[in-house]
Formats: structure tokens, C-alpha cells, sequence
């Protein structure tokens, strides 16, 4: 992302969490981006296929629509599957990786927060060629 600072980006994040979404927040629109933050699932989702962001950061749990409905949704969508989502959550074990890499997650991330980790991928992924964006054998998972 670092590297990009004069191609501003479009980035939904959704997270119940109001701190760690302002933390986002405000770091994502520090590098430039317009950034739109939602604590529900549905609402998320809505602006998600309204504004086509070039980037979703997207937590697991979620109090109206589990985070993993929505990547799928998005991955499913023909006009949304090439966006990007980073999952970014609490959940730790081996399975919830496994679920994030079928339902389509480009990234996955755990909390407690590594700035540093999530500005990694979000630069990867923001800066990915389009053409590598809707080839599913691109996406892998992080740690």
C-alpha cells in the first residue's frame, strides 16, 4: 500500500469492534483511501455491491451476518468476485483457515491487530493486476 500512496483506493471494512475499525479507519485514509466502515454484516454487504471497493477487510464475527456469508457472497457475485477480501479476526484454529481459503478469502488474519501484517497484504492485494483478481488459484491464506 505504502508504495501506491497516489492511486487512492475504495476500501469497506467491517468489523463490530468500533476501535479496531477506527484504527482502520483512520490508517487506511492516513495512505490515502476512501474508506467506509460498518459494525453489521447486512449493512456491509449493501454498500459492498452498491460502491464495487477495490478492497474488503472483513471480520469473522459479525452480530447480524456471519463474516463468512459474506465473503462467499462476494465471491459468488460475477460483479464482486474479483474484489479482494482479508478476513481479519479472532478466531485462531486450522479450521476457520481452511473455511476462509474454500469460501474464496484472499487473506487471512488474526487479532490481536499486526498493523504491519494487514498493510502487507492490503498493498499486495491492492496492487494485484485485475486479471490475477478473478483467478481463483492466486488466492492463499497468510498467517
Amino acid at each position: 500500500m505504502e508504495k501506491y500512496p497516489h492511486i487512492p483506493k475504495k476500501i469497506i471494512i467491517i468489523e463490530d469492534s468500533r476501535l479496531t475499525g477506527s484504527i482502520l479507519e483512520r490508517r487506511f485514509q492516513k495512505a490515502g483511501h476512501s474508506v467506509f466502515v460498518f459494525s453489521k454484516g447486512k449493512e456491509g454487504l449493501a454498500k459492498i455491491k452498491e460502491l464495487h471497493p477495490d478492497l474488503v477487510i472483513l471480520d469473522l464475527v459479525l452480530p447480524d451476518l456471519p463474516g463468512e456469508e459474506i465473503c462467499r457472497e462476494i465471491k459468488r457475485d460475477e460483479c464482486l468476485h474479483h474484489i479482494p477480501v482479508i478476513i481479519l479476526t479472532a478466531k485462531t484454529n486450522d479450521a476457520d483457515r481452511i473455511v476462509a481459503r474454500v469460501i474464496g478469502a484472499d487473506a487471512f488474519l488474526t487479532k490481536p491487530l499486526d498493523m504491519k501484517k494487514l498493510l502487507e497484504e492490503s498493498g499486495r492485494l491492492l496492487s494485484r493486476p485485475k486479471h490475477l483478481k478473478n483467478n481463483p488459484e492466486k488466492h492463499f491464506l497468510s498467517r
